[in-house]
């Protein structure tokens, strides 16, 4: 907040659950703050939670780069299942107008409450300081579903 010019400044994110309409869904791209791998005692109806891993997420978007660190975004998709093809996912990275993509991958099935959660972990040193968009692309069958994020990596 500034409070010599009493003004209160507010993040605001989208983590959206898909209504049912026919076809594949996706939650919005959410950075993860922490990560804790076989974590202990896991609520099956979190949805932040992945192989047996406990998520944190946060509002933030700025990364520092860390010797050892690592970028991570979580997403959960929603596979349509009157569909026999699997979901395949894409995702795109651009900084400055050019795009790095991730090759197409073929998501794992879905756990017992239907969904796919998913993380994205990246190494730090592994991306430039700077500004990137971030587009995660699910495909099923003839459906599709885009979740977008920005983030900024801080040297």
């Amino acid at each position: 907040s500034d409070l010599a010019n009493m003004k209160i400044g507010a993040q605001h994110a989208e983590f959206t659950v898909p209504t049912m309409v026919p076809g594949v869904g996706i939650s919005g791209l959410m950075p993860i703050r922490s990560y804790t791998p076989n974590a202990r005692d896991l609520d099956p109806d979190d949805p932040f939670q992945v192989q047996g891993s406990s998520l944190t997420p946060t509002m933030e978007a700025d990364f520092k780069k860390a010797p050892n660190s690592a970028l991570r975004l979580f997403l959960t998709v929603y596979p349509d299942a009157s569909i026999a093809a699997k979901p395949i996912m894409e995702i795109e990275f651009t900084k400055d107008g050019r795009t790095a993509q991730i090759d197409p991958m073929e998501l794992p099935a879905a756990d017992a409450q239907g969904r796919i959660p998913y993380l994205i972990t990246i190494p730090a040193e592994a991306v430039r300081a700077g500004s990137y968009e971030v587009r995660a692309t699910v495909t099923q069958g003839s459906t599709a579903a885009v979740a977008n994020a920005t983030l900024r990596v801080e040297q």
